[in-house]
């Protein structure tokens, strides 16, 4: 940690937060790839959109990829409700809500010694476990169950 720093404010002043495209994602996984071997925390949504009723939907493998490559462990991370507090068709807060989210911080998990699928499922089952049944994945997921 830098000197003169808490460790909140390092984790902020390194943490990486990305919004990318399709097009872009191979350009800026490289950059976050090179990032993460220099000590960047990198803030990532493996699912890639938000969810419309709240339940957790599957998981793109990106993230994963990028922390078996680089042998970066993962913190699943749980946010409760937050499609009540801020609905999916709403960027930014456009108006107060009347809400509350709970984050849940899980342990972290690390890659070294698993597949990129090992990974995968594990930090699913934390975010799982972290969340009440309303927000369990359905165990067929189609596109009409986002509706």
């Amino acid at each position: 940690m830098a000197e003169g720093k808490s460790v909140s404010q390092s984790l902020a002043s390194a943490s990486l937060f990305l919004f990318m495209s399709k097009l872009k994602f191979s350009l800026v996984t490289n950059d976050a790839t090179h990032e993460m071997k220099d000590g960047v925390h990198l803030c990532a949504f493996p699912e890639g959109t938000r969810s419309k009723n709240g339940r957790l939907l599957p998981f793109k493998n990106g993230t994963f990829k990028m922390a078996h490559k680089v042998g970066a462990p993962i913190v699943p991370i749980s946010i409760v409700h937050s499609n009540k507090v801020q609905p999916s068709n709403w960027m930014f807060p456009k108006r107060m809500c009347n809400g509350v989210c709970k984050v849940v911080v899980h342990a972290p998990i690390e890659s070294t010694g698993k597949t990129e699928a090992d990974l995968a499922a594990l930090v699913r089952q934390a975010v799982i476990d972290g969340l009440p049944e309303d927000q369990h994945p359905l165990d067929e997921y189609t596109d009409d169950d986002d509706e």
